[in-house]
């Protein structure tokens, strides 16, 4: 498959080549709410919603994807 696509906006442009790389961290973010929630909100593993939240906003700063948001 060949994909053209046809920007004067740079950023824009990196944005889209960059789609699988959000996708995969949406999939982890995804993946670990669902481990908290599943393991009865952190009782089994004595983690709390704090401990999630912090670790999701260190992955995503960590992909320096939302560099491309500005």
């Amino acid at each position: 498959m060949k994909i053209t696509i046809q920007t004067r906006d740079s950023l824009k442009a990196e944005r889209l080549l960059k789609v699988d790389e959000v996708f995969s961290l949406l999939w982890e973010v995804n993946e670990r709410i669902r481990r908290f929630y599943k393991y009865e909100d952190g009782q089994v593993t004595g983690e709390t919603s704090d401990t999630v939240l912090k670790e999701i906003e260190r992955a995503i700063q960590e992909n320096n994807l939302l560099n491309l948001y500005n």
